[in-house]
């Protein structure tokens, strides 16, 4: 059970983007969740995670470092194209 609480505690999912390599989609955001508070959409492209270009993660370990405890630093596109850093909150269990 502790595990399926950190799996899903983000509230957040992603998939790799179908338009380039570069970076990762999110496909849900669960309301009242870490990402909702984030500021994090469907639709969202993850540029970024923890410093780091999305190139440096495969989808799993994407969603492994976004579901890990403390501040995870983003850059992502804002719906008009542009980036800008947000900032992923996720308290110790």
């Amino acid at each position: 059970k502790k595990d399926l609480e950190k799996r899903f505690r983000n509230g957040l999912s992603i998939s790799a983007d179908p338009g380039g390599g570069d970076r990762f989609r999110v496909v849900d955001v669960k309301p009242n969740s870490p990402a909702f508070f984030a500021g994090l959409k469907r639709g969202t492209l993850i540029f970024e995670i923890d410093g780091r270009p999305a190139t440096a993660y495969s989808l799993d370990e994407a969603r492994r470092a976004l579901r890990a405890d403390g501040t995870h630093p983003l850059s992502v596109s804002d719906g008009s194209g542009k980036k800008v850093k947000i900032n992923l909150e996720l308290p110790s269990l």
